[in-house]
């Protein structure tokens, strides 16, 4: 379930980030009315407000995007993730049309089966819960969310079912993809040419002169700072034992031990034949016939009967007969007949288990930290304030420093588009190029990095755009004609080689005379080891020579000599030569790219044709 995977880990990034102040706006208003509609399904603003905040989230974790940057602004993301979520609205209303749905028993066991709801192991109902309120989701909309991708997935695999190809086909992918050619490869090696190419003075100079805008460089400046973090300020920062043991008292009453079911079910669906079969599972129970088998025999649960019925973890997302059935049990138990919406249920506890509270000890550090964290965001808070006070006009950083006790830095140089430490941050490029700050030599506003990070800078050195001097370059530059003179010199000596070397005997017997490296490949195919990788693509790209003749091509190896490749036949690829094995896993791949492109057809098929309103 690739979609609703994508739902879980995005959340996971939500902790570290909400605590970091990034999602905070979001948190802070998830109602709202409607953004749009789709075929007369809505999406609500709190529903486009969350998709933004998590696709902020997933660039983010891609790790290479600024944080600071303006593709992570609100108003750049939501006319992309708004077109995002209505195609996928289209979709969900069509499969829904057609009759497509997730029962409440798979929904609850998708969910209750994702690791990262799990603490030493075992789903936490805590930790679900908190994880998911973090994204504006409650049990009840976060099971809708993972039955709208169970919809998705399940029309995805219809279209899967009906991809094929023939077996005409297949021959085809296999006369091009096993293709076995024959050639020979020539190496002229680069050592012998490149030890007498000799590059003058006067070519480094004009070559200097003519590509001057090679060599510049950016303008660039270096601050002083004073930096105020949440982080830092822990360090000063002591908590008595006597209020870390309040903390850790009712964090332990807040928490619910209660036990943990691990279940499975049969289900029997209401029907004619639904009170036989109910009889039927009563009776072999009672005769001591396995679980797992009556649920692969009998049961009407498609999702679980396969595995004997196993559900997971009871959860919020069951049924709430479930919950009261299974309280009481005991490990082993099944229970008599339940009855839900979806029919008649016979439930196992497959294992029960009673959580452990924490001791003191393990929860001490954390504790600590956590209360040093609250006294450090208050001081942080008011050192703020006083931060912009004491640098506004000032004439420098060091009375701000002393007064809030931290340490006056210098960074390395940057320029407007990018740097190391801090200038890593849009912010701190932006306000350190600023007129205000540059040429007038003022301090900065208070830069808000984070929710728990700010500082203020100043310059400290500035360096205008400028071309670097030849002698900083004039290495680099002997380099770069070397490797030009030395590669005219390999081309004109391979189209020489080529001009003459009308056959292939001919061709071996030059490469001797010369003391080039020759090596002749008969029935190669693509992936066979031979020759270099460059040689060998070289081969298969080469169109197929006539009767007695020789296609060529050159170019420089992974090494920088200089590889001919001759090409002297093709045999197409015959299915009998193929592995069984192989021929399956193309037919699979060449079915996988079939489905690929009906999923794209279909889906641009059903978004044509919604009707889209955007509020």
């Amino acid at each position: 379930m690739k979609g609703t995977m994508v739902v879980v880990i995005v959340v996971l990034f939500i902790v570290p980030m909400v605590l970091s102040g990034i999602g905070g706006s979001f948190l802070g208003s998830v109602a709202g009315t409607d953004a749009a509609s789709v075929n007369g399904e809505t999406i609500t603003r709190a529903e486009l407000r969350r998709e933004v905040f998590m696709q902020k989230q997933r660039m983010l974790s891609q790790g290479n995007v600024d944080p600071t940057s303006d593709r992570l602004k609100d108003e750049n993301l939501q006319q992309p993730v708004l077109e995002q979520l209505t195609r996928r609205t289209a979709l969900v209303v069509s499969a829904s049309d057609a009759g497509m749905a997730a029962p409440d028993e798979l929904v609850a066991k998708e969910i209750a089966k994702t690791e990262e709801f799990f603490t030493d192991g075992k789903f936490d109902q805590d930790k679900f819960r908190s994880l998911i309120a973090n994204v504006g989701y409650t049990p009840a909309t976060y099971q809708k969310a993972i039955a709208r991708e169970l919809v998705l997935d399940q029309k995805g695999n219809g279209l899967r079912q009906t991809s094929f190809i023939t077996d005409s086909e297949v021959e085809q992918l296999v006369a091009l993809l096993y293709q076995k050619r024959s050639f020979f490869t020539v190496e002229i090696p680069k050592a012998d040419l490149e030890k007498d190419i000799v590059v003058d003075q006067q070519e480094i100079a004009a070559h200097y002169e003519a590509n001057q805008n090679d060599f510049k460089e950016p303008e660039s400046v270096s601050v002083k700072y004073i930096e105020l973090s949440v982080d830092a300020l822990m360090e000063g920062v002591e908590v008595a034992p006597e209020d870390v043991k309040a903390v850790f008292e009712k964090e332990l009453s807040s928490v619910n031990y209660s036990p943990e079911f691990e279940i499975a079910h049969i289900l029997i669906e209401d029907g004619d034949s639904a009170e036989e079969k109910i009889n039927t599972v009563k009776t072999q129970l009672a005769e001591g016939a396995a679980f797992d088998e009556l649920a692969k025999s009998y049961s009407d649960d498609a999702g679980s009967k396969d595995e004997g019925g196993v559900l997971g973890v009871l959860s919020d997302g069951f049924p709430e007969e479930f919950s009261v059935a299974v309280a009481p049990m005991k490990e082993g138990e099944i229970s008599s007949a339940v009855k839900t919406d979806s029919g008649t249920h016979f439930i196992k506890v497959l294992k029960k288990t009673v959580p452990e509270p924490p001791t003191f000890d393990s929860r001490k550090l954390a504790l600590e930290n956590q209360l040093k964290r609250v006294q450090a965001e208050d001081i942080y808070v008011e050192s703020l304030e006083l931060l912009g006070d004491l640098t506004y006009s000032a004439n420098d950083l060091n009375a701000a420093a002393e007064e809030l006790n931290i340490v006056v830095q210098d960074s390395a140089s940057f320029n407007r588009f990018s740097g190391e430490g801090i200038a890593t941050d849009t912010k701190v490029r932006e306000a350190a190029f600023e007129d205000d700050v540059l040429n007038q030599g003022h301090n900065s506003a208070v830069l808000e990095l984070s929710n728990q990070r700010a500082l203020v800078l100043r310059k400290l050195n500035h360096e205008p755009e400028h071309v670097k001097d030849l002698a900083e370059v004039q290495a680099d530059i002997e380099k770069t004609l070397v490797a030009e003179k030395l590669r005219t010199l390999l081309a004109e000596k391979a189209q020489n080689f080529i001009d003459g070397a009308d056959t292939v005997e001919l061709a071996e017997k030059t490469s001797k005379e010369l003391g080039y490296d020759y090596a002749r490949h008969d029935d190669a195919k693509r992936t066979d080891p031979v020759a270099s990788f460059t040689a060998r693509e070289k081969a298969f790209i080469l169109p197929a020579p006539e009767e007695n003749s020789i296609e060529f091509s050159s170019d420089s190896d992974e090494k920088g000599n200089y590889v001919i490749v001759g090409l002297l036949s093709v045999k197409k690829g015959i299915a009998d030569g193929v592995e069984k094995a192989q021929l399956q896993a193309l037919k699979f791949q060449s079915v996988n790219q079939l489905y690929t492109s009906e999923m794209a057809s279909y889906q641009k098929q059903i978004t044509d044709s919604a009707d889209v309103k955007v509020f």
